[in-house]
């Protein structure tokens, strides 16, 4: 996560670093929040924000590592990740999965109250793989674990008031300590979808999404899916741009690079990946990686482009 946090330097998105021993803290420059770096490995943050369905600046997107968020107070927020689209109440955890494309999304204004760990693998830093099972629960793309008790979230709690102790030496390690005890209470849950309910999503809005999540390598233009769905283009773009703050056409590419991205990692030439994604021209291919990606498509898969979030 080192790398990731590296990238965000470089964008001006972190301003200030604190002073710890044994971590490293950035300050936020948008959304106000400290991310904490641990071990390299991990990144752990507690964010709380005042959200509307207009300023909310989450949208549908993709990353190369595990996304755990557990929510806290406030009201419910609506989860999305390919099929699965529900509204999570607080105290629920859930966990995306590398390339899963997902995001979180106010239906209402609130005030959205939430842990993040973010993390590529196992970290080193725990021995006891067997405290990761969480990892391989769920359906492949995303896990919830509705977990009715406060123990987890105090955890959580303890972790950032250990780090917030900037002058003890062992900051880190009692942090690290508590998202130990964060993971255990985790693999010893079963992801349930008992406590969410149906998102509220229009019907023909979410077919939209189903459609291309399943035909994107062949989807060439919006207009197409104008024609097939018997909207206006104007009409299809606003309404999907409304319920999941993301530019449809956008949607589409990312759709196509998250694949193409899959399929470089397991070591097929960029231009068999690019054909195979559904793209047809190679420098406009090139562009949209590096201006999504943050680098060529060669570089991403030698491993030494400079990564961005999707």
């Amino acid at each position: 996560m080192k790398e990731k946090v590296l990238s965000s330097v470089k964008s001006g998105k972190y301003g200030a670093r604190l002073p710890l021993v044994g971590a490293e803290g950035y300050v936020n420059q948008i959304g106000g929040w400290i991310d904490y770096l641990l071990a390299e490995e991990i990144l752990f943050s507690h964010r709380t924000n005042d959200y509307t369905p207009d300023n909310f600046p989450e949208d549908l997107h993709a990353h190369d590592y595990f996304e755990l968020t557990v929510c806290g107070g406030g009201e419910q927020m609506q989860y999305v990740a390919d099929k699965r689209q529900l509204l999570i109440r607080p105290g629920t955890a859930v966990l995306s999965k590398p390339m899963a494309i997902h995001m979180f999304r106010a239906c209402d204004a609130v005030r959205y109250d939430r842990y993040v760990l973010y993390f590529k693998s196992v970290p080193q830093i725990f021995a006891d793989a067997a405290l990761f099972d969480c990892l391989q629960k769920g359906d492949g793309i995303c896990a919830f674990f509705g977990l009715a008790e406060e123990r987890i979230l105090s955890h959580l709690v303890k972790a950032e008031q250990a780090l917030t102790e900037a002058d003890s030496p062992y900051a880190a390690t009692r942090a690290l300590l508590h998202l130990c005890n964060v993971f255990l209470l985790l693999s010893e849950s079963s992801p349930s979808d008992a406590e969410h309910i149906a998102s509220a999503t229009p019907e023909f809005v979410r077919e939209i999404k189903e459609y291309i999540d399943g035909n994107f390598i062949h989807i060439r233009s919006v207009a197409e899916l104008a024609d097939i769905f018997f909207y206006s283009r104007e009409h299809l773009t606003r309404s999907f741009h409304r319920y999941y703050n993301t530019p449809l056409y956008e949607y589409i590419l990312r759709r196509k690079l998250v694949y193409c991205c899959s399929l470089l990692k397991d070591g097929m030439s960029v231009e068999q990946a690019a054909a195979e994604a559904g793209f047809h021209n190679h420098s406009s291919f090139v562009k949209a990686f590096r201006k999504i990606k943050g680098c060529t498509p060669s570089e991403y898969q030698a491993g030494c482009g400079p990564r961005k979030t999707e």
